[in-house]
């Protein structure tokens, strides 16, 4: 076999492994982000919720003995809807009533959990842009298919619309929920949505989100097919020889089975 063709898979043998490495890294990285990102989201929630002034009157429906305008579901395996004193002061029936079907509609779908597996999975990935989009899309979709549910009940989109308008302008705290009357997309988008001024297309994510991805996904589709090269060709005698620059392939000392890298493993004499 030529030299330039042994040295060169001698060169690609050498970049496998860091390959390998830097994907392991950065993914490991990835996870241990998001884990500890989405534990403080999760313990935020839970303290700031436990603090409030809450009246518990069965249905899984909690009241908030205060003068704030929100309304959201939070918890996993049995979620709760609440919905402050402040709110029900501040909307009419109608808009009071499409606000608490919306909430029903993510209670019933365990949708807080849904929103934390994917806020899990896009902090995992962060390095890779289009899964971030993914993740914001999934999230509109849930939103638009409870307010969707609100219509298809009540046949009121506008009564929805205010009371959207209402909590997203009324100047009280926001709570970390994971399912919220105020959802993830732009109030105007939603509102828009409501009253037939724009239909339920989803934006396509722009030109450098796509390259982004694209150069990042290339790069984790090379770990298999360096693995799959360097395992089974890496390292032989030949191999051996052009990376230590020997007359022969008997000077190189004799090699384990499974050795990976003539440039380690396969000493010179």
């Amino acid at each position: 076999m030529p030299d330039i063709i042994l040295q060169c898979m001698s060169i690609l043998s050498m970049a496998s492994v860091y390959t390998v490495r830097g994907a392991v890294l950065l993914f490991v990285t990835g996870v241990i982000y998001s884990l500890i990102k989405n534990s403080i989201v999760v313990l935020s929630a839970a303290r700031n919720i436990k603090r409030l002034p809450v009246k518990d009157y069965g249905l899984g429906t909690l009241l908030i003995d205060n003068a704030s305008v929100t309304a959201f579901t939070s918890g996993f395996l049995r979620p709760k809807i609440y919905i402050s004193k402040g709110l029900l002061e501040s909307l009419t029936y109608d808009e009071i009533k499409a606000v608490f079907i919306h909430e029903v509609h993510h209670k019933k779908n365990h949708d807080p959990l849904k929103f934390l597996l994917s806020s899990v999975v896009r902090d995992t990935f962060f390095y890779v842009p289009i899964v971030k989009y993914c993740v914001k899309v999934f999230h509109t979709i849930k939103e638009n298919a409870a307010d969707k549910r609100v219509v298809s009940m009540t046949g009121k989109p506008i009564e929805l619309a205010s009371a959207i308008l209402k909590v997203s302008t009324a100047n009280s705290s926001k709570f970390y929920a994971f399912a919220s009357i105020r959802g993830v997309e732009s109030i105007d988008a939603r509102i828009k949505r409501l009253i037939g001024e724009r239909d339920n297309s989803v934006e396509l994510p722009s030109a450098r989100n796509i390259l982004a991805s694209s150069i990042v996904l290339l790069f984790l589709l090379l770990v298999p097919v360096t693995v799959s090269y360097g395992f089974d060709k890496r390292c032989n005698d030949e191999m051996c020889r052009i990376t230590h620059h020997h007359q022969s392939a008997k000077e190189c000392n004799t090699m384990a089975a499974g050795d990976m890298d003539c440039t380690v493993h396969c000493n010179v004499k």
